[in-house]
């Protein structure tokens, strides 16, 4: 799995590059603290303060 950021102006370029593909829009960067994922119809996948996923993040790579 992938997660891509792609500038509004190339949404359409890059959709259209991977038309038939299983590929899926999660959301949009905002300047928000914390990371909303959501899957087809709206549901949530993921709501996490990015504080917290950068923390476990890096807690495995000091652990190693």
């Amino acid at each position: 799995r992938l997660v891509v950021t792609v500038t509004p102006a190339y949404v359409a370029d890059f959709e259209a590059a991977f038309a038939g593909l299983p590929c899926h829009a999660l959301g949009q960067v905002t300047a928000g603290d914390r990371l909303l994922a959501r899957g087809p119809g709206g549901t949530a996948w993921l709501d996490a303060p990015i504080a917290e996923l950068k923390e476990a993040w890096q807690r495995t790579l000091r652990d190693l």
